[in-house]
């Protein structure tokens, strides 16, 4: 090997140095494992202490419940996030703190931010690779949650009374205003702490589970759908970007609201619109892929990473081959 070519070898493996630790070390099969159950964990927790606190009255004991389960999973979370956001820990305990102030509604736009900020971090793999249809979402609803929930409209299921707490409606106007697909898919991917509910994800496949997360979000509106007028559906058709599946499975119905108003909708409660996006939209319009909603940042960094480390590379390779050429050890 010449110099010239050893002196390039040494430079390259110097500049691994400036590459990011975090970004240079790839976690093992089980800390991925890992990861996962602790992001399924702290994103089901935190949903259902939003919908804690979105019962009316509230139900104060129910979030902090929930809230003491979440920060189980937040340190693995944290640490896999890094340094790029604040800790979930901490955002926790600021949330833990206005749940015993009893101030519900910045707890829960709290809980709201946090939510998103985990989609945004995590949930690059988690999109529905196949259309839901309601069909499958009830049978497998049926076969699988009734019994528990019930026909999730008030009916309770036949197990109903060895439960230690009543399950609420999936139709009741103070849990529509929390509820969204991807947030009914954590808590079925990872059961709740109290062992209540197990975890679906050894039972059901993915598919399925999508089907149901859907099939839940839409069942306050599938009766209202009926209703649903050609003119309106006509509109929405029109922002099939905007409504896309990927949208609604991380959309509560005030974000849908607020993605209406953005389009120049003036509906009001736009029952007529949140009863088509739910209830009929999922099943035959455009797919989207929640990928495109929300990028791993692990993979930006990465990209980054390599990036700066090639720069280097080269940068400081070729002020080596100027200092050599200028002492004469490599040919000009």
């Amino acid at each position: 090997m010449s110099f010239a070519s050893r002196a390039f070898f040494i430079v390259s493996v110097m500049g691994m140095f400036f590459l990011p630790l975090d970004a240079m070390a790839r976690p093992s099969k089980e800390e991925k494992a890992k990861r996962r159950a602790a992001f399924w964990g702290l994103f089901s927790d935190l949903y259902r202490a939003s919908g804690c606190l979105g019962f009316s009255p509230v139900d104060y004991a129910c979030a902090n419940k929930a809230l003491d389960d979440a920060l189980k999973h937040s340190g693995v979370v944290d640490e896999a996030v890094g340094q790029s956001r604040p800790g979930f820990t901490q955002t926790i305990s600021v949330t833990a703190g206005l749940v015993d102030a009893k101030d519900a509604s910045k707890a829960r736009q709290e809980i709201k931010s946090t939510l998103k900020e985990l989609m945004k971090e995590f949930a690059e793999a988690s999109a529905p690779v196949v259309q839901p249809t309601r069909d499958l979402g009830k049978k497998v609803y049926d076969q699988y949650c009734s019994s528990c929930h019930g026909d999730g409209r008030g009916h309770p299921g036949k197990l109903s009374s060895k439960l230690k707490s009543a399950l609420p409606a999936f139709n009741r106007p103070d849990r529509i205003a929390t509820q969204f697909p991807f947030g009914v898919f954590a808590v079925m991917i990872h059961g709740t702490d109290d062992g209540e509910m197990s975890s679906l994800l050894e039972v059901l496949t993915v598919d399925e589970l999508w089907a149901v997360a859907f099939y839940i979000s839409g069942m306050p509106y599938y009766e209202k759908s009926e209703f649903v007028d050609r003119s309106t559906s006509q509109k929405i058709l029109k922002h099939s970007d905007t409504f896309a599946l990927s949208a609604l499975a991380m959309s509560t119905d005030d974000d849908l609201k607020n993605m209406l108003a953005g389009k120049s909708y003036d509906c009001g409660e736009c029952i007529t619109e949140l009863s088509y996006l739910r209830s009929e939209w999922p099943w035959t319009g455009a797919t989207g892929r929640l990928s495109s909603e929300a990028k791993a940042p692990r993979d930006s960094s990465e990209a980054r990473a390599l990036v700066i480390l090639l720069v280097t590379i080269v940068t400081v390779s070729a002020g080596f081959i100027v200092v050599l050429k200028r002492s004469g050890r490599v040919e000009k």
